[in-house]
């Protein structure tokens, strides 16, 4: 098993390998088990870090939205994701009106489309509790076929609630993402003139926002995707939300208050905005507990021990 020490979980995760095959020890780990160890002995000028075992992280969801074709769309709503471990495997919930021509969330066999019928609000949420000890990476590639001069864009995160209403074969409440009572979220804007694309909060809703109202990040271009990251960290008392763009750090702040009440995992737009969805991800790395992370320092220190009598022999 490798292990390192990290404050932030990579988007893309691959375990180190060694000649033989076989999965090595790093320095890096050694390194990292003896600060653990002696940050807990209370030893001066070393201090403590997240130890993460990225051979451990599974994938809860990951959608690629390739079901359908041009000209022949697929709803969203009653899918299941490309790759659904969560228990139950449920479907997704996502906005849709049976009156309507077309789905108004549906896949087009590359992507997720999210276009704006009469400016309504879409979303499309799935079903998720987040647990302690735990390093969860929500990950999604947006794009827009429209910028706009108004107030209008696409979110990304966890929820509270599910705001949905089902009548007959329709989800068709025509509903904002700021009701489903959203924590730990971001959304991209698609107007031309914010001077930053990115908001990001860790909520309920609009409180507690990371950076500026002025916005963070970069602003969208027509017809580009860009990779955003949302890094919700468990393992602490106080849990944290860290933000990418583009693998580039946005903010992290800190909870006084954990969002323990998120149920839900997802994404919306509001306004005349069309939005494209592509690799929607949700992956989870668990944090040893302190007493694991106790067996692995002392066998990294006796590690180094014996290194360091090897080279005084």
């Amino acid at each position: 098993m490798l292990f390192t020490v990290s404050t932030r979980l990579p988007h893309r995760r691959e375990a180190s390998i060694g000649h033989s095959g076989q999965p090595r020890w790093s320095l890096t780990m050694l390194a990292g088990a003896g600060a653990l160890m002696a940050g807990s002995m209370g030893l001066a000028g070393i201090s403590q870090a997240t130890v993460i075992n990225h051979a451990n992280t599974t994938t809860i969801y990951q959608d690629l939205f390739n079901r359908g074709s041009s000209g022949s769309y697929v709803n969203l709503n009653g899918a299941t994701p490309t790759t659904d471990n969560y228990a139950g495997a449920p479907t997704w919930t996502a906005y849709y009106d049976a009156a309507s021509a077309f789905p108004d969330v549906y896949t087009d066999g590359t992507q997720l489309q999210m276009p704006h019928p009469d400016s309504t609000q879409v979303n499309a949420i799935l079903p998720f509790v987040p647990q302690d000890g735990q390093i969860y990476d929500l990950s999604a590639a947006i794009a827009y076929s429209n910028t706009t001069a108004t107030a209008n864009w696409t979110a990304l995160g966890f929820a509270e609630k599910n705001d949905y209403t089902a009548t007959g074969n329709s989800v068709a409440t025509n509903t904002g993402w700021t009701t489903f009572n959203p924590a730990s979220w971001l959304l991209t804007r698609a107007e031309v003139d914010t001077g930053g694309g990115v908001q990001a909060f860790l909520g309920v809703s609009t409180a507690n926002e990371l950076g500026s109202g002025s916005g963070i990040g970069s602003s969208p271009a027509v017809n580009v995707f860009d990779t955003y990251d949302i890094v919700l960290n468990t393992s602490a008392a106080a849990w944290t939300t860290t933000i990418y763009q583009n693998g580039t750090q946005l903010g992290t702040k800190t909870y006084t208050t954990n969002p323990t009440s998120i149920a839900w995992v997802g994404v919306g737009t509001i306004g005349g905005v069309d939005a494209q969805v592509q690799d929607f991800t949700l992956t989870d790395t668990p944090v040893p507990a302190p007493a694991t992370l106790a067996l692995f320092a002392v066998g990294g220190l006796a590690i180094l021990a014996a290194r360091r009598r090897q080279r005084s022999a």
